[in-house]
């Protein structure tokens, strides 16, 4: 009778302390890494005086903004590819991209260029966005990269 009473005690306890919140909790899918190479060249590095964030609009119109994008150490050294994850991307990994990205733009920032030579975004669901840009940027210009390509009758 012990076993029935404890099986059946058991099974009520973990009916009645289910969580409708855990069982229906959604996948947010947010962004998940951003990664932007630094091209070759004179000048093409980036130092304190010059930093770079992104922008991303999804295709519901969801709009989001990184932080300065920044590592401890050197960021933004020619002919290196600087990958951002977590905490640097702040808003931007909470806001859910359901339908995924329309576009995202690479703002410049402060008084030292930098050759942007190419990027990309990649979701929670694994969904990775290209940009290849070879631009330089200076002065607040910025690059926006779409998540789509033109076809032929379109460019």
């Amino acid at each position: 009778m012990w076993k029935i009473s404890a099986c059946f005690l058991a099974y009520f306890v973990m009916k009645a302390c289910s969580f409708p919140a855990l069982n229906s909790t959604k996948i947010v899918n947010s962004l998940y890494r951003v990664s932007l190479k630094t091209g070759t060249g004179d000048d093409c590095s980036m130092d304190l005086f010059g930093g770079a964030f992104v922008t991303i609009d999804g295709m519901k119109h969801e709009h989001c903004q990184t932080p300065e994008l920044d590592h401890s150490g050197d960021d933004f050294e020619e002919g290196q590819t600087d990958t951002y994850v977590g905490e640097a991307l702040g808003e931007c990994a909470e806001i859910d991209f359901t339908n995924g990205i329309f576009q995202f733009t690479v703002h410049h920032s402060g008084s030292d260029g930098w050759c942007f030579e190419e990027g990309e975004v990649e979701l929670r669901d694994g969904t990775v966005v290209p940009c290849i840009a070879n631009t330089f940027l200076d002065d607040g210009n910025e690059f926006v990269c779409p998540s789509f390509k033109l076809g032929k009758d379109e460019a």
